[in-house]
């Protein structure tokens, strides 16, 4: 299925494939991916563990409330409307990794989880290839 649009002298157009849409115009492309209703779920369950784990780690207030900012800030990108923040997801696990390295494990267990994988995948090769370039080495052989 595909319409078309034309604003102000500009012409988009919008396609449905395989539960991705994507929006066409002024030589750029955006692509929202739908996740089904069980894998919505499903991310919404990461994130509710990853929460679980920072609030059931030994931590000073702190760095509970620092671990729990960064968390609600890979929630944000992970779920942006237009793509992953796949620069900003790295920046969260680094952060992760200096200052609470005992959650590393529950951060990167959200990070390289399949249904990220979808949605990244569904940003686009240039996007996957940020993905891969930072998180390779940490998803599951």
């Amino acid at each position: 299925m595909e319409d078309s649009e034309r604003h102000a002298g500009k012409s988009y157009s919008a396609s449905q494939i395989a539960n991705s849409q994507v929006l066409q115009g002024d030589n750029s492309t955006i692509s929202v991916a739908r996740l089904s209703s069980d894998d919505n779920v499903e991310l919404r369950t990461l994130f509710t563990k990853l929460d679980s784990e920072i609030a059931n780690t030994a931590l000073t207030a702190a760095e509970r409330e620092d671990a729990t900012k960064q968390a609600s800030d890979l929630k944000a990108a992970i779920t942006r409307q237009d793509a992953p923040d796949v620069s900003r997801m790295h920046s969260i696990v680094s952060w992760f990794k200096a200052h609470i390295p005992t959650l590393v494990g529950a951060v990167l267990s959200v990070v390289v989880n399949p249904i990220v994988g979808q949605l990244v995948s569904a940003g686009g090769d240039l996007l996957v290839q940020e993905f891969n370039g930072y998180f390779a080495k940490e998803q599951p052989k």
